[in-house]
């Protein structure tokens, strides 16, 4: 299907439809090309003459300097992982130290069902490794395509994970389109690249096992999916040998070597119950089937179900999956294994047959050769398992002391850690340790209920420019949580300041506002030399079909990390938690109700053409200057300035209305003075009628009205019968 074809099924919003100019022929006239230059802030239009070669020039400038807005979250909003279903997924995962890696090349590759029942239906970490963003798909939503689209697949990739549980990584390649061969890929993308972004994957994850999407054989199709199964085995053996891309231990990463490694396979390949037709089958006893259409009573719904829901995020490349019920299930084969002293039997049940993924397990796995943190292991795991026993969704409260001896117990264990001299069994423990640490909290928090939300006053912010932020905790009971130290962190060489006395703009009134159980107020100024949100891996050129990342770049992630992030202590039953929150921008849209922004730092001129595109012949060109007329939008930046001006002016506007209705109604009553007299006369009338007539006094037409027009002796006789009849109805 072709490129066309494709934007005849999009659902094209309006925004792209304004923007698409249809192309017109080049003028045959020698004139010079013409740049229209239109402010939206000051209204003025002017006309620069530029030459060919100066307008190219400056084409190139705007398209690589000025990349398309992105957000850094998705708008996605995941119902498990707040209230009691998030309290209960949360004690689930404290339960086991499970992690799995899942390596395929595209964002529509993933098992999407097998992802959702290993991170939410037994609370393993599960992380998904996409080689490349997917630039060479189509776009059944909009016009974007190559880098754009690949932003826009990026985000859609962040909506399925916060369904379905996994967390998301990618490497630097660029999707170039399809490609029958491995040797095309390999060709194109520079193989000792790639494989340092798996490996950094592994060692910034890592994962106890791998399961890679694609076996790298021409059975893959694509010659992308046959490079990313060719590739998976060799990061699954280089990330724990240290000889391997020594430039990332220099940087902090340590070795990190998987203890299992699978490939996806058909699960009916599976022994079902240790007998059947593969019972002989040595390929079908290392096949393990994970059974994924199981009901879940805390999901209210089948992992299949939910990964089906993910899965529908694929909204550019129609991959949107009826949510089936039932029995449904995922396979993978067993390929390769390191030896442990804890094997399993050689019939594969599970992917972690054979590995120890309890709590108490993290000093076999860490390979400590003491017993030193064996009695503040067995404790914590306790906490956990009486979290989980004691938990009743309807009174959360149950859980928090198991938690917060839970977290007292880890803390303490990571204390005990540094007793221990084997550094790198040192360095895994305390990694696995820490990770049980944010969990523990993480689950505090779930079970208290309590909530910060970070909001500044704009979107966007420029260099130099000045930015207001409210920082409100939420802790619906005071006596079991407390909130101790609010902090804002920002870019780097910004300065913040508090606002003290806060505003008053969170007091009840009329219009709800939120009432926070503690709240504070900052200003924070960006430095000049703040650098622009923007996609990072787009920040320079690309190198062939690899993109070039700087060493500070949050190399392998999905988007940089918050400008902008809030900060809250918290103390529970003596210890401490900190919660962290993105500075958000928040408004109303009349359809789509509240919409949330992270805050971004951009120009403060935004430029973009009109038309996009230009087609001019090189005939015509080498003759000399063509005329061509361009509009060029400017769009400044509000600046904090403005913005004040703008809300005092608002309320200014709403004051003097205010007024206005307050001098409408006091003059109202002397207006009106002969009717409410009237009114008066008419209620003491009905008071005097005869008991029968019980009516309504001021029902609108019909008999009883007749009945009370005949029987009423106090009319006023200055009135008409009109007159008399609407003032009853304004009554």
């Amino acid at each position: 299907m072709n490129i066309e074809t494709h934007r005849r099924d999009a659902e094209i919003t309006q925004r792209n439809a304004e923007t698409r100019t249809p192309l017109k022929p080049p003028r045959t006239s020698a004139s010079p090309l013409r740049l229209r230059v239109e402010s939206y802030s000051h209204r003025r239009s002017a006309r620069r003459s530029l030459s060919f070669f100066k307008l190219a020039l400056a084409l190139s400038l705007l398209v690589t300097t000025l990349p398309p807005t992105i957000k850094t979250r998705a708008q996605v909003r995941a119902s498990y992982d707040e209230g009691a279903v998030g309290l209960g997924l949360a004690l689930r995962r404290l339960q086991t130290t499970a992690s799995v890696l899942h390596v395929a090349a595209h964002p529509d590759d993933e098992d999407s069902a097998l992802i959702a029942e290993l991170a939410r239906g037994q609370g393993a970490r599960v992380g998904y490794l996409s080689l490349n963003r997917g630039e060479g798909g189509q776009n059944r939503i909009g016009a974007e395509l190559f880098d754009a689209l690949g932003v826009i697949r990026t985000e859609e990739l962040l909506q399925a994970r916060r369904l379905d549980g996994g967390e998301q990584f990618f490497a630097r390649t660029y999707d170039f389109g399809f490609t029958k061969t491995l040797a095309e890929s390999r060709q194109r993308w520079d193989e000792r690249e790639v494989l340092a972004d798996m490996v950094r994957v592994i060692r910034l994850f890592r994962p106890l096992v791998i399961v890679s999407r694609w076996q790298g054989t021409p059975a893959d199709g694509h010659g992308q999916h046959q490079y990313a199964g060719y590739l998976a085995p060799k990061a699954f053996r280089a990330a724990g040998d240290p000889a391997e891309f020594p430039e990332q231990i220099a940087e902090g990463l340590r070795p990190w070597q998987p203890l299992k490694f699978y490939v996806s396979a058909n699960p009916n390949l599976a022994r079902a119950n240790n007998s059947g037709a593969n019972a002989n089958d040595a390929n079908a006893q290392q096949v393990a089937k994970i059974e994924t259409g199981d009901y879940d009573p805390l999901l209210g719904r089948s992992a299949y179900e939910l990964a089906m829901e993910g899965r529908s995020q694929h909204k550019s490349q129609g991959e949107g999956g009826l949510q089936l019920k039932g029995e449904q299930s995922s396979g993978a084969r067993l390929v390769e294994r390191v030896p442990t002293p804890f094997q399993a039997s050689p019939r594969e049940q599970t992917i972690f047959d054979g590995l120890d993924t309890s709590i108490r397990g993290i000093a076999r796995v860490a390979g400590l050769k003491d017993d030193s943190l064996n009695r503040d292991l067995q404790e914590i795991q306790t906490d956990a398992a009486t979290a989980l026993e004691r938990f009743v969704a309807d009174d959360p409260r149950t859980v928090l002391a198991a938690l917060t001896a839970g977290l007292a117990h880890t803390r303490q264990a990571l204390r005990d850690l540094n007793q221990v001299k084997d550094e790198a069994a040192r360095d895994a423990a305390g990694f696995m340790l820490e990770d049980k640490e944010h969990e523990f909290g993480e689950a505090l928090r779930l079970a208290l209920g309590v909530r910060v939300d970070a909001l500044a006053d704009s979107e966007t912010v420029g260099r130099g420019d000045s930015l207001g932020i409210v920082i409100r905790a939420y802790v619906p009971d005071e006596r079991l949580a407390q909130v101790d130290m609010m902090r804002l962190r920002g870019l780097q060489n910004s300065k913040i300041e508090p606002i003290i006395p806060a505003p008053k703009t969170n007091e009840p009134s009329q219009f709800g506002r939120e009432r926070a159980t503690r709240e504070s107020y900052f200003r924070i100024s960006i430095p000049e030399t703040a650098e622009f949100t923007q996609p990072y891996w787009l920040k320079h050129d690309r190198k062939g079909d690899l993109y070039e990342w700087d060493k500070n770049d949050p190399q392998t992630l999905p988007f940089a990390r918050p400008p902008f992030v809030a900060e809250v202590d918290v103390k529970i039953g003596g210890e401490r938690i900190t919660i962290e929150q993105p500075v958000e921008y928040r408004y109303l849209d009349d359809v789509r109700g509240e919409v949330r922004r992270e805050v971004n730092v951009v120009p403060e001129i935004d430029v973009q053409l009109t038309p996009a595109l230009v087609v001019v012949p090189r005939v015509q060109a080498a003759r000399g200057a063509l005329e061509e007329e361009f509009t060029v939008p400017l769009r400044r930046a509000r600046r904090a300035r403005d913005r004040q001006a703008a809300r005092a002016r608002a309320r200014e506007c709403c004051a003097r209305r205010v007024q206005a209705r307050r001098e409408r109604r006091r003059d109202l009553p002397s207006a009106n003075a002969p009717r409410r007299r009237a009114l008066l006369r008419l209620r003491r009338a009905h008071r005097e009628l005869p008991a029968h007539t019980d009516a309504p006094l001021l029902r609108r037409g019909g008999r009883r009205s007749a009945r009370l027009r005949s029987t009423s002796r106090a009319r006023p006789r200055r009135l008409r019968d009109g007159q008399r009849r609407r003032s009853a109805r304004r009554h």
